[in-house]
């Protein structure tokens, strides 16, 4: 049997690092998609969460806000008290969906979980009136790539040109 040389260990010891190295980097990959996944799955709780609070309690809780609610659905005309109210929980809305965009646009939300988000929020368009909030609201938020968002895909559901 012949003797390793101090070179052929020193070789042997370069091919076992270089393997340790992979498998460590196959190790942290894993750890980041984990990670990344959690993180995804922990914004879209955090999404439904602000969305039940600013949207959807104060409506279950405050029969005054389900009641302004109703006259919007039947197109019911709203005294100032209640247009407020109702601009109060159209504003809510809007500032939620704005930061489930946020969450999306960092890659924070998953595309097919914002898809679902924002294709049902887009469901409640014509029947809560959002358009018209919109058109007199929407400067707020129209500067930011939320209101191009929300601006392309009204010209989409218009049937309109909408640039990407």
């Amino acid at each position: 049997m012949k003797r390793l040389s101090l070179s052929d260990w020193a070789s042997i010891a370069e091919v076992v690092g270089a393997v340790g190295v992979i498998v460590s980097l196959l190790f942290v990959v894993q750890s980041i998609n984990k990670n990344t996944a959690a993180l995804a799955t922990s914004a879209e709780s955090e999404f439904l969460d602000a969305w039940r609070s600013a949207v959807q309690i104060p409506f279950y809780t405050n029969e005054r806000l389900a009641e302004i609610q109703l006259k919007v659905h039947t197109g019911q005309q709203l005294s100032p008290v209640e247009a407020k109210m109702w601009e109060n929980s159209l504003r809510a809305l809007f500032d939620t969906w704005s930061q489930g965009y946020g969450a999306y646009r960092t890659g924070v939300m998953a595309e097919d979980a914002w898809e679902e988000w924002d294709a049902a929020i887009f469901t409640l368009w014509e029947r809560e009136r959002m358009g018209e909030f919109w058109d007199e609201m929407g400067q707020h938020w129209a500067a930011t790539a939320f209101g191009e968002h929300i601006n392309r895909q009204r010209a989409l559901r218009a049937g309109g040109d909408a640039d990407e």
